[in-house]
């Protein structure tokens, strides 16, 4: 596993397990088994580091989220999408459980994540909107 990808996923289980508040960089270096040179040298701080994370997230929910192009959408795939996506809020549970913390304090990771959650309730509507054409609701 290179350093940049085993830094990401350990980051991930400490935020998971102690919160992101809690984890330093150099927590996340020693529990990586680098040095916190090496962890500078792909990210400049935690921030960075929480970025690359909900980065990871946001093009999976793009993944869980994606509607049949050439068919309406089953109820097997609702099902799909609604346990593929609480899979997805557990792995990165520290981002829903500190999110207003998160958000607050980066800016961008606030205004990616709200990209993000338009792109959702648009798709949503898009769902719904195939329902009603297919007759199944009003």
């Amino acid at each position: 596993m290179n350093n940049r990808k085993s830094i990401i996923d350990t980051a991930l289980e400490l935020f998971n397990e102690l919160g992101a508040g809690t984890v330093t960089t150099n927590h996340i270096a020693d529990a990586a088994g680098i040095r916190p040179g090496n962890l500078y040298y792909h990210f400049r701080n935690k921030t960075e580091i929480i970025s690359t994370i909900m980065e990871g997230l946001f093009s999976l929910w793009d993944e869980v989220f994606q509607l049949p192009v050439n068919r309406t959408p089953s109820v097997k795939d609702i099902e799909r999408m609604v346990a593929d996506n609480y899979a997805l809020i557990w792995k990165y549970r520290f981002f829903f459980r500190e999110q207003a913390i998160l958000l607050r304090q980066d800016c961008k990771l606030q205004k990616r994540y709200q990209e993000v959650r338009q792109r959702g309730h648009e798709g949503f509507a898009a769902l719904i909107e195939s329902f009603v054409e297919a007759g199944v609701m009003l």
